[in-house]
């Protein structure tokens, strides 16, 4: 019995074979058979010296190259050209499918797309599933496991992959076709000479100096000349983009422009990426991060910079090429004048359904004990286009909400001034030419469904209450 049941075994073996010689192109089997001796590991299974899985990738990032798509890179590691019919692909839950006909020279690479088994346009090079951030693929021969990657969930991360580097599989830098390279990590380690001094976000010097663009400034802080060529950068949103070849001197300074990636005529030394006001900067050496800056709303705003004083990040006076100056940072807008007219709330946008829904609104306050004319008093946002308010008179203790309407709308609620308030604005509050109030926000302080105001005479975000006293 056990002579016949190994002889029934052997026959369903070539059988399986057979089978899959026969189905060229189509859907391989759910369950080829292992090579004997062979398994699999998130080390990358079994390796056989010929195709080997070398790089995936979950969901592309690269705007040239599959965005969007998963990918499988595959190398042919042998000393002969290979023929990618002959062998199947899988991942863990999925049938195994049969590569297209291509010839694979040696030492060469090739990405396969992992698409959606309803595609209606794959690529041309694809297998008909997915990979997800908790998976395995697996290279097959005939029926056997030739090789297999496998990764779970934190693996990798966004725009990262997975592949083979120095004997390891772990996470790298995508490099589709290419030799696999380390990932980029995002940890200061603080090597290198050259650091991030300063930056300005959108530059006002209209006489000389890249007027309108952003910049980006480089101090060498070592002893000795440094060539950039060895440093990359990259912001928030960007690829890291290596810097130019330029030699540059111990304590001297070196101003490269950021610029949008499609500009016909760049500047000479600038760098394809634009700068945003909450945004941050990380400098390179080779694959480590060798120094950040990092600026959030109201800190480099236009006409001012943000750099390095004194071992610390502040808002500078632009200098570039030169010794960072911090700037004067108090209020932006200094009252000449007391009054007992307060603004005392705003809402960027209001989305009460009951009032002034899609409006935005400001509420002022007459906190004195007599009556006052609204006529000799004006509003302004950060523009400083004053707006003479109605003809009113408010009361003692009393409330009134003045909409803010686009300077063009035909049929504005009443009363109104013709300025839009902003997510990160400020409302002026004159009386003639005496600034009485500056009530200023920043972004998330006045975000939809809430307002910004007075509490116990603090600034502060509050809960809206159009015509009424105050809620946090």
């Amino acid at each position: 019995m056990l002579i016949f049941a190994n002889f029934f075994k052997r026959f369903q073996f070539g059988f399986l074979l057979f089978s899959v010689a026969l189905s060229l192109g189509c859907k391989g089997t759910k369950t080829p058979i292992q090579q004997p001796g062979s398994s699999s590991s998130s080390s990358g299974g079994v390796v056989v010296e010929t195709l080997v899985i070398n790089e995936i990738v979950t969901k592309s990032e690269d705007d040239q190259f599959l965005n969007g798509n998963d990918w499988i890179e595959l190398f042919n590691s042998s000393s002969e050209m290979i023929q990618l019919s002959d062998y199947m692909l899988a991942d863990s839950g999925s049938e195994a499918y049969f590569l297209p006909a291509l010839e694979l020279m040696p030492g060469g690479y090739v990405v396969i797309a992992a698409v959606d088994a309803d595609d209606a346009s794959p690529p041309a090079l694809s297998v008909p599933f997915k990979l997800s951030s908790d998976d395995s693929v697996t290279l097959y021969l005939g029926g056997n496991i030739i090789d297999s990657m496998t990764w779970s969930d934190g693996d990798i991360g966004t725009g990262e992959a997975y592949g083979r580097l120095d004997g390891e599989v772990v996470a790298v830098t995508p490099t589709p076709e290419a030799l696999n390279e380390a990932l980029l990590t995002d940890q200061v380690t603080g090597e290198g000479a050259i650091r991030l001094s300063e930056v300005v976000t959108k530059a006002e010097d209209n006489e000389s100096y890249l007027d309108g663009n952003d910049w980006i400034e480089l101090f060498n802080s070592g002893d000795e000349s440094v060539d950039l060529s060895n440093y990359s950068i990259a912001d928030s949103g960007s690829d890291v983009i290596p810097l130019p070849i330029f030699e540059l001197g111990a304590g001297e300074y070196f101003v490269i422009a950021a610029v949008d990636s499609e500009e016909p005529n760049p500047p000479m030394y600038s760098v394809p990426f634009k700068l945003g006001s909450d945004d941050s900067l990380l400098l390179y050496l080779g694959n480590n991060v060798v120094d950040s800056l990092n600026w959030s709303d109201g800190e480099a705003e236009q006409g001012t910079g943000f750099g390095i004083v004194e071992g610390e990040a502040v808002t500078t006076v632009p200098t570039p090429g030169a010794i960072n100056q911090a700037a004067d940072t108090g209020p932006a807008y200094q009252p000449t004048a007391e009054s007992v007219l307060k603004v005392n709330e705003v809402v960027a946008r209001s989305d009460d359904e009951d009032y002034l829904d899609g409006n935005d609104w400001i509420e002022l306050y007459n906190s004195g004990a007599e009556a006052l004319n609204l006529s000799a008093f004006a509003l302004a946002d950060s523009a400083e286009e004053k707006a003479w308010l109605p003809d009113v008179v408010l009361g003692p203790g009393e409330y009134i909400v003045i909409a803010a309407v686009d300077a063009d709308d035909v049929n504005p609620p009443m009363p109104n001034v013709p300025f839009k308030l902003g997510q990160d604005d400020v409302v002026l509050l004159f009386n003639s030419d005496d600034l009485l109030q500056a009530l200023d926000w920043m972004d998330g302080e006045a975000a939809d469904g809430v307002s910004y105001g007075l509490f116990n005479d603090t600034e502060q975000v509050l809960t809206p209450s159009p015509g009424a006293a105050n809620q946090l």
